[in-house]
């Protein structure tokens, strides 16, 4: 089953138009674990600006690579997530399955039991 990550993201803070007419964005940088970036190839990202309102943006990652900085912490590396943007990945609640304590900027990887778009 395909995978899917929530990610608290303040309004379009390191998210850049690769290609707009292919709706083809990279979001930087998070720090994510090997297992985490295996599980969410050809899975789905929503970037929210708090826990509490639905996701502003999402969609289908295309790829995932380490950032020039090379930044390392606790075995996660600060990754870009290439992403192809999806109204079906917008307007989404928080996933309650995640991280749900105060401080959890990400829901880690979860399975995504949507419907493929």
């Amino acid at each position: 089953m395909p995978s899917k990550i929530h990610l608290i993201c303040k309004q379009g803070d390191g998210l850049n138009v690769v290609d707009k007419k292919a709706a083809i964005y990279l979001s930087e940088s998070w720090l994510l674990s090997p297992s985490e970036i295996e599980a969410l190839q050809g899975g789905r990202v929503m970037l929210h600006s708090v826990k509490s309102q639905p996701s502003y943006f999402g969609g289908t990652i295309l790829d995932i690579g380490p950032t020039d900085d090379g930044v390392e912490e606790g075995g996660r590396v600060r990754c870009s997530l290439t992403v192809q943007s999806t109204l079906t990945a917008k307007g989404l609640p928080w996933d309650q399955r995640g991280h749900s304590h105060g401080m959890a900027w990400t829901t880690g990887v979860l399975e995504d039991d949507a419907e493929p778009s």
